[in-house]
């Protein structure tokens, strides 16, 4: 990746093959409007040239204003998870972009970066609304009061202002590891990302609760190894993204969200 024209190039970010245990590659760099970059992409060690997909996401890094997940022993109906973030740099997709929440719904990730344990929550676009006028112009709203769609009963996207409130089993995520130390968040629509990550005023850590508040923006955005973002056609650690994983029952959760029209 780099900067400047031809013959008079600067890099940006390092060459990168075989990310996180997968044959994908992937490279990760904070952009500047306005700047053109280059992509250099080669083939596998001089083989013969083969189809090239890029994944592009818009990734905000946030603050966080705070986090509460709980997980009580022995019932998965009483998890809940609450999240605010209320960063001024916090911006929303326009309406009608491919960010817009009520054109291909939205994921929320919940992710733990020591055990890769990853809670994945999908919030379909019929949830959506957009707010003001013209709706979508000040954010958007997501809305399941009988948690009929999933476990999440309201989420706000809007600038400056994100929350999600979600409850009950369908939160796939276990608290049963003596700490967790920290916890990332990312909510994607589309190519747009908000992402937190919690690990510095964490105010309880225990089997089945944690909370933590005033986290600053992370340096990147929070990634699972088990997700087949970026990572079609191959493999994604622990589970696969290719069309066999179908039949074989072995695909990563969000192969459906990534992999397939």
């Amino acid at each position: 990746m780099f900067t400047g024209s031809c013959r008079s190039l600067t890099p940006v970010a390092p060459c990168n093959d075989d990310s996180d245990g997968t044959l994908q590659s992937k490279v990760s760099f904070t952009t500047t409007a306005g700047v053109t970059y280059l992509i250099e992409v080669t083939s596998f060690c001089g083989g013969p040239a083969g189809s090239l997909q890029l994944n592009f996401e818009a990734g905000q890094l946030l603050s966080g204003g705070s986090l509460r997940v709980r997980d009580y022993a022995g019932d998965p109906s009483r998890r809940k998870l609450a999240l605010t973030s209320r960063d001024p740099g916090l911006t929303c997709a326009a309406p009608g972009t491919p960010g817009d929440p009520r054109t291909g719904g939205a994921l929320l990730y919940l992710v733990n970066p020591a055990t890769g344990e990853t809670g994945l929550i999908r919030l379909p676009a019929s949830r959506w609304t957009g707010l003001g006028t013209p709706p979508g112009v000040t954010g958007y709203r997501y809305r399941d009061a009988g948690r009929e769609d999933g476990p999440c009963s309201t989420v706000y996207l809007k600038p400056h202002d994100l929350r999600a409130t979600c409850d009950g089993s369908r939160i796939d995520f276990t608290l049963d590891e003596p700490a967790q130390g920290s916890l990332g968040v990312r909510l994607t629509t589309g190519p747009a990302a908000y992402c937190m990550f919690f690990g510095g005023v964490v105010t309880q850590d225990t089997p089945g609760t944690f909370k933590a508040v005033g986290a600053p923006a992370p340096g990147s955005c929070p990634t699972s190894p088990a997700s087949c973002e970026g990572a079609c056609g191959g493999s994604a650690g622990a589970c696969l993204c290719d069309q066999a994983c179908v039949e074989f029952g072995d695909c990563c959760d969000d192969y459906g969200d990534f992999c397939q029209p």
